[in-house]
């Protein structure tokens, strides 16, 4: 029973994290055709520069990013060996967030965009899910597991 909720919570936590990357498409869409929420946005992202985006704060978050993504790849091979899909596609989405998170760090083009800030803070937030979806991956039960429990009783 607990296992079928698991599995349903996984999957609605993929329908959040695609809810998220629609509303920033949707919030840069709305910059373009709205004047008021075009001069909201810029001045937010200015504000947000200043504060959470700053050099040594960019550093931290790189190399935050980049941890996570070699931990998600080490977990993707444990999750291979134990033939866990439902953890190995947590860690596929991990992977695929910090690899996103990491380049737009890094690129300038995401950097000019004039939702750069919240396009940052769904991509954290969608990192912080994908964890939560390998953590509740990795407490399934695998096939493997569940024969041996068969075949021993």
């Amino acid at each position: 029973m607990f296992e079928r909720i698991k599995k349903i919570l996984i999957v609605l936590l993929w329908f959040v994290q695609f809810a998220l990357c629609l509303a920033i498409k949707y919030l840069e869409k709305l910059s373009r055709v709205k004047a008021g929420v075009n001069h909201h946005l810029y001045f937010k992202k200015e504000e947000y520069m200043q504060m959470f985006f700053t050099d040594e704060k960019i550093r931290i978050m790189f190399i935050c990013a980049l941890v996570l993504l070699a931990i998600a790849l080490l977990l993707m091979m444990v999750a291979k060996n134990k033939k866990n899909i439902w953890m190995g596609l947590g860690t596929i989405n991990q992977c695929l967030w910090s690899s996103v998170f990491i380049y737009d760090l890094i690129a300038k083009s995401a950097l000019e965009s004039i939702v750069y800030p919240y396009a940052m803070f769904v991509l954290s937030i969608n990192i912080v899910i994908a964890v939560v979806m390998i953590l509740l991956g990795a407490s399934l039960q695998t096939k493997v597991k569940i024969q041996e429990n068969i075949n021993n009783k």
